[in-house]
């Protein structure tokens, strides 16, 4: 993920002709889980719109968000 807001996030992949217009994005680093939109595509790339704001309720705050150690 190269950058992240309440509407939306750059995400860099490998193949971003391989997903699809909506998708579930789950960033467990992040804490966050939901639905978003692709609103643009580079050959490295996908702009991401998400359907609720990140502070919205729609967005499932993941209950560990403390990363462990191996």
């Amino acid at each position: 993920m190269r950058n992240i807001s309440e509407e939306g996030a750059l995400l860099e992949v490998a193949h971003p002709e391989w997903l699809p217009i909506r998708f579930r994005l789950i960033a467990e680093a992040l804490a966050i889980d939901g639905d978003c939109e692709i609103v643009r595509r580079t050959d490295v790339a996908v702009g991401v719109r998400f359907m609720a704001r990140i502070t919205d309720s729609r967005w499932r705050l993941r209950a560990n968000t403390t990363p462990t150690s191996p």
